[in-house]
């Protein structure tokens, strides 16, 4: 957010109808949906001119034509190119006029494969500029993953570059030094950041002067732990943090902080309902609307949720109920001001003895301990008790923790049904790109490991 900051506005409860008032949660106990309890200011707000299309609203953002001649409006901090605004717009508008020429039209699909660099946001607002649909890929994924996305999505062209279409090869991945390093050349000021970059900053980074012209952090993906969250604020003080909900079925965020004395009174909050959308939190086993406080699946309603799976109504169905809301298989809460806390993913709940454990409240806790440099929680099949929670664990270098010092750091701190039963050490926990832990890869190989040992 640029130039100063303006509070969201609390909207006023209506009086003198027969509703039951809806309270500081924006929770609605008649029809069990809660609703944003804030208004954007009007700069804030979303355009709501039905003819203006999004790459005219992004260029009408940019400096003045003198200004956006010199201002820099990308830098690639591995070749150290630069893009003006100016050299930006110029780009877009000559290669959406390339593309037309080419003979895409609107609707047509437009397949892009690349990895980030300062072409990527020119190619995606050419693309959008004509109208055309973007559908993009990550570089990693396999040739058979590439091929049958460019199948089901029926491009009309593929944009790529010589890596990819050479296996690949060369393609840059994130590197965390180079991101801190990065910082500091550039004195960066606000930094998107996943959960493991967060956790990196606070176990890599304590004490880095250096660091000192960050001024915030946005944080999503994945959860964001309460207790990683006031770690991070107690070394890095001067940086704001906030995070936020949304998943690529909403098309963009849902839940957010506006601004800094909120996401800290509220740590492992991921902020609340964002205007336009609403929410309920239903019961798993009834499919009744909870109340604040109550945990339960999290749903979603909204102008920006998706139409559907391309070409899978059975997942679509499956996704969006017959009123249009987006069931998130996301096990959540809200409080009493309208808050809302991510416990976990429901389809990774670890079931033990008729009890529901969330493998990440167990991981947020095996952060804590000074040994551990990062951990990840999965459920192992077990003949008595259904599942038993199993902890992967990274530890410092030169540390001598054991299993048994981990199994009994967990249980000293919570339930008895939520204890760690095995630990294994491992050199790395396998993230994605987003930085969300593959549990599936962990899975497989602790099967594996027990067939061994039969």
């Amino acid at each position: 957010m640029s130039g100063k900051e303006s509070r969201a506005v609390p909207i006023k409860e209506e009086s003198g109808n027969s509703r039951p008032p809806i309270n500081r949660s924006g929770f609605d106990s008649s029809s069990g949906i809660y609703s944003s309890v804030h208004q954007l200011p009007d700069h804030l707000k979303v355009p709501s001119d039905p003819n203006l299309d999004i790459v005219s609203f992004v260029l009408s953002q940019f400096p003045r034509p003198h200004v956006a001649e010199s201002k820099l409006a990308f830098i690639d901090s591995a070749t150290n190119q630069h893009l003006t605004y100016a050299q930006l717009h110029r780009s877009v508008r000559s290669l959406a006029g390339g593309l037309y020429h080419l003979g895409v039209c609107k609707g047509d699909v437009v397949f892009l494969l690349s990895p980030n660099s300062l072409l990527y946001p020119t190619m995606c607002l050419a693309i959008f500029s004509i109208g055309a649909i973007l559908s993009p890929a990550n570089p990693i994924n396999t040739p058979s993953e590439i091929a049958k996305q460019v199948l089901d999505s029926g491009a009309k062209l593929v944009i790529s570059t010589p890596e990819e279409l050479h296996k690949f090869e060369r393609i840059r991945r994130f590197d965390f030094q180079e991101m801190v390093k990065t910082i500091r050349v550039h004195k960066i000021n606000n930094v998107a950041a996943v959960p493991p970059v967060v956790l990196g900053l606070v176990k890599h980074c304590k004490g880095d002067s250096s660091l000192a012209t960050l001024r915030r952090i946005g944080s999503g993906a994945a959860p964001l732990s309460k207790e990683l969250t006031e770690a991070f604020r107690a070394q890095f003080p001067w940086v704001e943090m906030r995070q936020g909900y949304g998943l690529t079925e909403s098309c963009g965020t849902a839940t957010g902080f506006v601004f800094d004395d909120e996401a800290k009174a509220h740590p492992g909050s991921c902020g609340a309902l964002l205007p336009t959308f609403s929410a309920k939190v239903v019961d798993i086993e009834t499919g009744s609307a909870l109340p604040p406080y109550k945990e339960g699946e999290l749903w979603l309603k909204g102008p920006s949720i998706m139409k559907g799976y391309l070409r899978n109504e059975e997942a679509t169905n499956a996704t969006l109920d017959k009123d249009g809301w987006l069931k998130t298989g996301d096990l959540g809460y809200f409080d009493e001001e309208g808050f809302v806390y991510i416990v976990d993913r429901i389809k990774e709940l670890i079931k033990h003895n008729g009890y529901q454990v969330a493998p990440a409240e167990l991981e947020a806790l095996l952060l804590t301990h000074p040994h551990v440099l990062d951990a990840a929680v999965i459920p192992v099949e077990h003949e008595e008790s259904g599942q038993i929670p199993m902890a992967y664990v990274v530890k410092a270098a030169a540390s001598q923790l054991t299993e048994e010092q981990v199994i009994q750091f967990v249980a000293a701190q919570v339930a008895p049904y939520k204890k760690v039963r095995r630990v294994e050490f491992v050199d790395a926990i396998p993230k994605s790109a987003a930085g969300k832990i593959l549990r599936k890869q962990l899975i497989l190989q602790s099967q594996c490991s027990i067939r061994s040992q039969l």
